[in-house]
């Protein structure tokens, strides 16, 4: 679990949202979910690790575009707290406001933890 906003705990459920996940079972199946989990969990640290690398550098356009690559992948599993997250984070970049992105770097990183768990099980 990772804290969120005022210290509050994503819960198991609120990890990746039924709904999304009801309606890519419509489309595609289990198989389709299973697909887009696996594609997740391959992609995601190297997002996230390029987000970190980036904003070491001071590189905040690479920042935010890494970011926003992981917020977009993050909308297709239903992730909706990690889009959140991300969405904050990109904005903070393009605003250029390091000082905001290294601890929301921090909440980001273990939001993406929580959400890659959640794939893994179900890839």
């Amino acid at each position: 679990m990772s804290s969120g906003p005022g210290g509050r705990r994503s819960l198991p459920e609120e990890t990746l949202s039924p709904e999304v996940l009801a309606e890519l079972r419509t489309v595609g199946g289990d198989q389709l979910v299973r697909e887009l989990m696996a594609v997740f969990v391959a992609h995601t640290p190297d997002r996230l690790r390029s987000a970190e690398q980036s904003l070491a550098a001071g590189d905040l356009e690479g920042t935010a575009a890494a970011v926003h690559s992981l917020r977009s992948a993050a909308g297709t599993v239903g992730a909706h707290r990690l889009v959140e997250l991300a969405g904050r984070l990109e904005r903070a970049a393009r605003g250029e406001v390091a000082g905001a992105l290294a601890a929301g770097l921090d909440e980001l990183r273990r939001e993406v933890d929580v959400v890659l768990a959640e794939a893994r099980r179900l890839a």
